[in-house]
């Protein structure tokens, strides 16, 4: 027989369904069963008191789960803010990214804001949770790792230590070597061990160790930008360190032409010439020579690289020319130069 029942658990009607569905929970339920006599066709009214050593719980069909949505994420220089709302009311917020973890709370409507400092991200990307829901958000302001410093290292475990130092500057193109030392290492038996355990040295550049307990990166860098590594030592002991630095590189240097004089070396008439060499700095090597204008002495020519002028001088006089030195990346520099031939 079809029905509608009422479903009663604490003494009031609570709610109408068109099917009943229970499942026993140790309570009492009264349920209101309207039924019709077939034969008489006079409505009635039946209540039925169910007494159960397991009784029965109305099952409803959840409410929706709010779930946590950012509205805003921002990192810039360590600054973290995050905003958004949809949290458990009054719960406590987790922003994590692969490097930090920041917290909040969330107020009585489910809206957040969490805010901190020295917060990293190498992914620039955060997950917001409330501890039901989360949410992944991406990063606005944010720059993506290897443009920024790895974390600080642990403390060192033994008294094997890289001395803290600053380094300078260094141009892309021009050849450069930053030195770093150690104290306390034990060097008895083999030198010290280095290596670069995160972040970037400069591009061009190569780590190398120096006697048995300092080293230093060197080379000619190809790139521009600060790169921030960090540096691990350890001796022959098992006794280990570590320590961040930074080296800021800059675009090339002006290309010049750097002989002393304008004037380079005479020659004689009928004897080989060697060499009116020609010197430049600066710019990214290498360097190509060639005559811009004016003449050789007769009997001379020119080699490009590297710059050399040669041969054997035929004729008297002094031979007024300008050269142009061309480095790898096109830019170019030039000087007037004579030679005197005997």
């Amino acid at each position: 027989m079809g029905f509608t029942a009422w479903v009663d658990l604490t003494g009031t009607v609570v709610r109408r369904m068109s099917t009943l569905t229970v499942r026993p929970i140790g309570r009492t339920v009264k349920v209101y069963l309207p039924t019709r006599q077939p034969s008489l066709g006079v409505p009635m009214r039946r209540t039925l008191i169910v007494l159960l050593a397991l009784a029965f719980l109305v099952l409803a069909a959840p409410a929706a789960l709010a779930a946590v949505s950012v509205s805003r994420a921002d990192l810039s220089s360590g600054q973290l803010r995050v905003e958004g709302a949809g949290a458990v009311p009054n719960a406590g917020i987790t922003v994590t990214s692969p490097e930090s973890t920041a917290t909040g709370r969330a107020d009585g409507s489910g809206a957040f804001r969490v805010e901190a400092s020295s917060f990293r991200s190498s992914t620039c990307s955060v997950t917001v949770a409330d501890g039901s829901t989360s949410a992944t958000a991406s990063l606005s302001g944010c720059t993506p790792a290897g443009s920024t410093p790895p974390p600080p290292p642990p403390p060192p475990s033994g008294t094997c230590t890289i001395v803290p130092q600053t380094f300078g500057d260094g141009n892309v193109g021009t050849l450069n070597t930053w030195f770093f030392s150690t104290t306390g290492c034990r060097t008895s038996q083999k030198p010290v061990q280095f290596s670069v355990v995160s972040g970037q040295i400069p591009p061009g550049t190569r780590l190398f160790t120096q006697g048995v307990s300092s080293g230093g990166i060197t080379g000619t860098p190809t790139t521009e930008g600060l790169f921030a590594f960090t540096i691990r030592v350890k001796d022959f002991t098992g006794a280990t360190d570590t320590e961040t630095f930074s080296i800021r590189i800059g675009p090339p240097r002006p290309l010049v032409i750097t002989n002393q004089t304008d004037a380079l070396s005479p020659g004689t008439v009928g004897q080989f010439y060697c060499c009116g060499n020609l010197f430049a700095d600066g710019g990214v090597p290498g360097y190509t020579w060639s005559l811009r204008s004016g003449l050789l002495p007769p009997g001379l020519s020119l080699t490009a690289s590297p710059g050399r002028i040669t041969g054997t001088p035929t004729a008297q006089g002094t031979f007024s020319f300008v050269m142009r030195v061309t480095d790898s990346r096109g830019a170019f520099a030039e000087r007037a130069f004579s030679i005197t031939i005997n």
